[in-house]
């Protein structure tokens, strides 16, 4: 199993002189999936950025790695707000898919470094999915449920419009 991380609210922490959550400098996922007994054979972090900061670079360099990976199973850690953008881009320009691969998208409401967080749970989830071989092509784990690139974007839809009314 390949882990790649991009940074965003699993590797995040609340800055509360700022008031804001900002990227940490190293990711924990690594760490938290050792102490959950999660495997996994190689790590590559992609970047530690809010995901909405993630460029055509960055996007280049992640499918460079998933198309060149001898991995059939790859799990990649992923801000909430732009991951229907980042798959639908990702099947767009890959070239063939390989047999037998698996790649689960994974967020998290809150960063690994709070601890009421969701991400360790998340984590165990989407490691089952992989290991189990039962997933499809390319799933999101969202709230522990494996969810489509369509239900994620009404998600992401109904959160844009319930945001706007709480503003």
């Amino acid at each position: 199993m390949l882990l790649i991380t991009t940074g965003w609210v699993i590797d995040s922490h609340r800055d509360q002189k700022q008031q804001i959550v900002a990227p940490l400098r190293h990711t924990l996922v690594p760490g938290t999936m050792q102490k959950l007994w999660l495997s996994y054979d190689e790590h590559i972090t992609l970047c530690l950025k809010d995901a909405r900061d993630l460029d055509e670079n960055d996007l280049t360099r992640l499918l460079d790695i998933v198309q060149t990976t001898t991995h059939n199973h790859i799990l990649i850690t992923h801000g909430y707000q732009t991951l229907a953008n980042t798959i639908k881009w990702l099947e767009q320009k890959r070239e063939r898919e390989k047999e037998r691969e698996n790649i689960i998208f994974v967020d998290s409401l809150t960063p690994l470094s709070e601890p009421e967080s969701d991400a360790p749970d998340q984590l165990v989830a989407a490691h089952k999915a992989l290991v189990t071989s039962n997933a499809s092509p390319v799933t999101i784990i969202r709230k522990k449920q494996r969810i489509t690139v369509d239900e994620l974007q009404q998600l992401q839809y109904e959160w844009k419009v319930v945001s706007r009314w709480c503003l």
